[in-house]
């Protein structure tokens, strides 16, 4: 409506729903599908993370955080099965959620939901 970009993500990749699903709010998991946010966005992958890492110079900190990134490549579906929402894995599945993808490190939804005793 006002024209923003409900894929918008951050250095991460991380986008709106990413963090809707961390807070468990499914008012606003419901309002970014509608709007059509892409429900099989993934993290940064190793190669982009490198790529960036490259360009972070002198920010040790901000540089260690970003190189502690592990599972890149992990989507929406499974952010959103280690945070232990049926509901909103419901919703990401019937909006097309992809649940035979893995991450990096070869995890699926199911594995990420299991780390977390979910």
């Amino acid at each position: 409506e006002l024209g923003l970009n409900v894929n918008s993500a951050n250095t991460f990749g991380k986008t709106p729903l990413f963090y809707a699903i961390e807070f468990k709010r499914k008012d606003i998991v419901s309002l970014l599908l509608e709007y059509g946010t892409d429900v099989n966005k993934k993290y940064i992958n190793d190669n982009e993370k490198l790529a960036l890492s490259a360009n972070i110079g002198g920010n040790t900190p901000y540089f260690i955080t970003f190189c502690a990134l592990e599972h890149t490549s992990k989507n929406v579906l499974m952010h959103a099965a280690a945070y232990g929402d049926v509901e909103i894995l419901k919703m990401l599945v019937a909006k097309g959620a992809d649940i035979n993808e893995i991450d990096d490190l070869g995890f699926n939804a199911l594995d990420f939901a299991l780390a977390a005793n979910q």
